[in-house]
């Protein structure tokens, strides 16, 4: 058996986060992610951890409290940047001993919306630009920006692609619990 996966959509049912230009929320498309990757895992044979069911999203002092209790695990948060309307990437912030796995999930992104990674191949540290501390990232947390809900276009393509999407990040977790082959190094992903 491998490690645990524990998926979080980011923000909660009282904090909607970041609201694309059509009212779409960031909670409810990180939501709808984390229920469309929990589905990709199990069919994988996982067992993962979320911080709800369905239309349920827990607050982030739950989704710490259960990154902290998986610490041996892979614990990870979804969420969606906002910026000026032409911004666009993939990233995640997280300390470096999980770099590779947030390079391979930002990379396995990426190869079906055709967009950019930001940072180091998708990796930033968990205090780049704006953040000082991220709760959830100092909870042994990788925190996945999906793409830039400020991007009409962008979040076109995202939504498109969701099923694609999910099934593409539960093959890299589930690979990196150790249900699977090993996450490929970083210049090994580069190199596709």
């Amino acid at each position: 058996m491998g490690k645990t996966i524990f998926i979080s959509a980011g923000h909660s049912d009282s904090d909607p986060g970041a609201v694309s230009a059509a009212g779409l929320r960031e909670e409810d498309l990180a939501r709808d992610l984390r229920n469309a990757i929990r589905s990709e895992l199990i069919a994988l044979g996982s067992e993962p951890l979320t911080d709800g069911d369905n239309s349920q999203n827990q607050p982030l002092t739950e989704a710490v409290k259960i990154a902290r209790r998986n610490s041996k695990g892979i614990n990870i948060e979804i969420h969606f940047n906002a910026g000026p309307p032409t911004a666009s990437g993939i990233e995640a912030l997280c300390y470096s001993n999980h770099k590779a796995l947030s390079q391979a999930v930002c990379l396995a992104i990426a190869e079906i919306t055709k967009t950019k990674v930001r940072g180091d191949h998708g990796w930033k540290p968990s205090d780049s630009g704006q953040h000082a501390r991220l709760a959830f990232c100092e909870a042994g947390g990788i925190i996945l920006e999906v793409e830039f809900i400020s991007n009409t276009q962008a979040l076109t393509v995202y939504r498109r692609n969701v099923p694609a999407i999910a099934k593409s990040v539960a093959a890299v977790l589930h690979q990196a619990s150790g249900a699977g082959s090993l996450v490929p190094k970083p210049m090994e992903l580069v190199k596709k």
